[in-house]
């Protein structure tokens, strides 16, 4: 086993170390001196790290040749030497004091070598002091005052290594160790040993040293039980386990010594003092059992102060994840601690800004905060006090306050700390409560409506003030029996009264009932009686309901019956004339019936002959457009080939205009899509731009697709390729050399109204009419092979089918066209392909 350097063996001595001490490096210089240790020394140098240990301080007496001794323990085995040691200023025969040396060693496989040494400087010397010995017993009685009243009594670690080594050097043990308990289900289990002693090495830190190594205490259940059920015994190799007979011979010990370190019955660990020699004497074994008392108070503490330390941090867990929120201040007020749930609930970002505060000022009315305080001085605390607090900002909060006084042990007031419940959603739904309890009331009086209780028993009602002032009684009066109620209601509605009430016969549920009060002067009232029946232990108690005067509600019945005897007259007139109407209108229907047929099976048997015809035509079309152009490139002669090029161009132009007339039998009889998708019409138009690019280009055209990005329809794609294709090829198509095309859309609530304008041939005004028919051409005259006069009849198709609308408008010829198309955002498919007209 390897030691750590000397830096990191001065670390962890410096804590272990009370008394004055300094340590010194091989080279016999200050590396580290304790400010007691210097005042020692009121003559040294101001700085005395670095400095040899002979200039940095001034020795005298047994220690003037210092260095020399130091210089012989370096190259020695010896472990610690104690010297009588007189302070500076002081005689030689008071204020006596010991120098101890202790070797700092560092141990590999093969050696050991000093690395340091300290020096510590103590009322106490052991049994190399050169003069002046003191016996054991005196020497443990001034451990044992020295420990007591040590301020490292909080500090059982550092405790617990002084006195070992102390201990150790005093009564020359071999080793000394510490066995630390851990409390499981009752039961003291070692936990683990530390060797912290050594005659040979010294002062020791760490589990061991070299080749020792510490106890196993999972070998056997019976070395557990040495240490924890036999304290104060002493063993030799003869009386333990086997397993610890192994680990004594291998120490080179023949006895050892147990000393409990305890409090009160509890034990926190032992002293095990392994010896060579005879057993210890007895009074030392009782200074060693004191000993082990107060280390095992101070361990007591710690383990109390752990505890409560522990104890603090989960309830201070628990404060942070409650939704309650805590606070604790001093007696003045002032906020000392306080829960990140108060915090989030005033609008803090942390709770740090609200520590230093008054609680008083985070009150709404500040003047609530004395009488608060004198509520809590009072009662020693208050329970469920409501306050109003404010926040950061504008923010406010309604709490319910439980709180009380807190107390140190000797009754002096600490503070106040204490609970706060927002019950701010409370007070809210409390207000519409109260405000619902109003505005029932006041509809209950504007509605003339009271509550009323029957008991069986005593044939009383208990009311609310409206019922007094609509059965028209005294104010005054306390009760209403039935027999009051009896009196004042019309003879023919007193049988209504006896059977729900006197007879007791309301058991079957809820019930309802109109009666007719009479009032003086020959006046009356109509009451509306509606309730229930009160059940206790399966037999009925009474009943309670709702009381509500209908005398306006039975007038309006009244006029509206004779109103209905009206109507029903005027009725019976209409329903004779309606029976006419009907008549007619059948013999109407039949005949639009069978019109509508006929047109039908018209329009069906052109669409077939169209769809019939096409298909006959296209068929012969096919080998033509195949062989034509091969049989052109057989021959040679000029002049037939030019009649080849054109009958392949004619060809090609039967062939296209098939196609359309195809094209337009089959929109005919789309009426429902199945391919519809929502469509951005930027990006659209832009992609049938791109196809024309090159007929753009060739009659340099500025085309300009203003739509914006965010329009988009719910279409077909193919219907919108074949819609847009048609009016975008004819702007370009008949729009002059470096003419323009403007594209730009309205957006509507429903719709999306298109805008296509050239500045090219434009339209004749008696041409717009028909311009959308099927193979109109709007110049004749031209030959055109190119165009069929079926694209704007397929474009209108096309809008017909999704319920839209398309114009055109012209100036006329040379004036340029607007196409307008009006298409809304969700289809409303026809099934009709009548062209509606309409404004956009």
């Amino acid at each position: 086993m390897t030691t750590p350097p000397l830096h990191e063996c001065s670390n962890a001595l410096i804590p272990f170390l009370s008394n004055p001490f300094c340590i010194l490096d091989t080279e016999l210089c200050v590396k580290y001196a304790s400010p007691p240790f210097l005042a020692l020394f009121p003559d040294s140098l101001p700085d005395v790290v670095g400095q040899p240990v002979n200039q940095a301080f001034m020795w005298d007496g047994p220690l003037k040749d210092l260095p020399s001794i130091l210089k012989r323990i370096l190259v020695s085995s010896e472990s610690i030497i104690e010297y009588p040691f007189f302070r500076s200023g002081s005689s030689r025969s008071g204020d006596k004091t010991t120098l101890t040396i202790i070797p700092i060693r560092t141990l590999d496989d093969q050696s050991s070598r000093v690395t340091g040494i300290v020096l510590a400087v103590s009322g106490i010397t052991g049994h190399q002091v050169a003069g002046d010995q003191q016996s054991h017993e005196t020497t443990l009685i001034n451990i044992i005052h020295e420990i007591a009243a040590s301020d490292q009594i909080s500090f059982p670690g550092r405790l617990v290594q002084q006195v070992v080594s102390r201990v150790g050097s005093l009564l020359q043990i071999p080793f000394i160790s510490f066995l630390e308990f851990t409390t499981e289900s009752d039961n003291q289990i070692p936990l683990r040993e530390e060797v912290l002693w050594s005659r040979r090495y010294g002062f020791l830190i760490g589990e061991g040293w070299d080749d020792i190594s510490p106890i196993d205490l999972c070998r056997s259940r019976q070395v557990s039980d040495i240490f924890c059920s036999q304290p104060y015994l002493i063993h030799t190799l003869q009386t333990v386990p086997i397993a610890l007979n192994a680990t004594m011979l291998e120490r080179g010990v023949s006895t050892l010594l147990i000393i409990p370190v305890l409090y009160e019955r509890e034990i926190y660990g032992c002293f095990i003092l392994w010896n060579t020699e005879e057993v210890l004497k007895e009074h030392d074994i009782t200074a060693l059992k004191i000993i082990g008392r107060i280390v095992g108070a101070g361990m007591m503490n710690l383990r109390v102060e752990t505890d409560l330390a522990q104890s603090r941090e989960k309830f201070r867990s628990v404060i942070e994840h409650i939704g309650d929120m805590y606070y604790r201040t001093d007696k003045a007020g002032i906020l000392l601690e306080i829960s990140p749930s108060m915090a989030t609930a005033l609008g803090y970002q942390s709770s740090a800004l609200l520590i230093g505060l008054s609680m008083e000022a985070l009150l709404m009315y500040p003047d609530n905060w004395p009488i608060f305080l004198s509520e809590v001085l009072n009662s020693n605390g208050v329970k469920d006090y409501e306050l109003i607090l404010k926040g950061a900002g504008s923010k406010m909060i309604t709490g319910s306050v439980s709180c009380r006084l807190v107390y140190t042990e000797d009754g002096d007031l600490l503070g106040i700390e204490g609970v706060i419940r927002d019950i701010s959603r409370r007070k809210q739904y409390e207000h519409l409560v109260h405000e619902s309890e109003w505005k029932l009331e006041q509809a209950g009086r504007i509605a003339k409506l009271g509550l009323w209780s029957y008991d069986v028993k005593f044939k009383t009602f208990r009311v609310s003030p409206e019922v007094f002032s609509i059965l028209v009684f005294p104010s005054d009066m306390n009760v209403i029996t039935l027999g009051d109620l009896i009196h004042i209601t019309s003879d023919p509605d007193k049988n209504q009264l006896l059977k729900h009430f006197l007879n007791e016969s309301a058991t079957s549920g809820e019930f309802g009932f109109d009666i007719r009060i009479d009032l003086p002067a020959g006046k009356f009232k109509y009451i509306r009686i509606h309730g229930q029946p009160r059940m206790r232990e399966g037999a009925v108690t009474g009943s309670f309901g709702i009381l509500q005067d209908i005398t306006e509600r039975k007038e309006v019945e009244q006029h509206l019956l004779r109103y209905a005897n009206q109507l029903e007259q005027k009725t019976l007139e209409l329903d004779a004339m309606r029976s006419q109407l009907l008549d007619m209108n059948r013999d109407l229907d039949q005949r639009v019936r069978i019109r509508t047929t006929q047109i039908e099976e018209l329009l069906r048997q052109k669409d077939e002959f169209i769809m019939q015809i096409g298909h006959d035509l296209k068929t012969p079309l096919t080998p033509l457009v195949a062989i034509l152009p091969y049989v052109r490139k057989k021959i040679s002669d000029p002049e037939l080939i030019d009649l080849l090029n054109v009958s392949i161009e004619d060809v090609k132009t039967i062939r296209r205009m098939l196609t359309k007339i195809l094209e337009l039998a089959q929109m005919n009889a789309l009426y429902s899509l199945s391919d519809l998708q929502q469509i951005n019409l930027h990006e659209a138009l832009d992609q049938i731009i791109s196809d024309n690019t090159y007929l753009i280009h060739q009659k340099s055209l500025f085309v300009s697709n203003e739509i914006p990005d965010s329009f988009s329809l719910m279409i077909s794609p193919m219907h919108l390729e074949t819609l847009m294709g048609n009016l975008i090829g004819n702007a370009v198509k008949y729009s002059y050399i470096d003419g323009s095309i403007i594209i730009t859309a309205e957006e509507k609530p429903e719709s999306i109204c298109i805008r296509i304008k050239d500045n090219g041939i434009g339209i004749p005004a008696d041409a717009l009419p028909r311009i959308f028919d099927e193979f109109f051409k709007a110049d004749s005259s031209r030959h055109d092979l190119n165009s069929h006069g079926l694209g704007l009849a397929i474009a209108r198709r096309i809008v017909d089918i999704y319920g839209g609308i398309i114009k055109a408008r012209s100036e006329g010829s040379g004036k340029g066209a607007t196409f307008l198309v009006n298409l809304k955002k969700i289809p409303e498919f026809r099934s009709s392909t009548l062209h509606e007209q309409g404004n956009f």
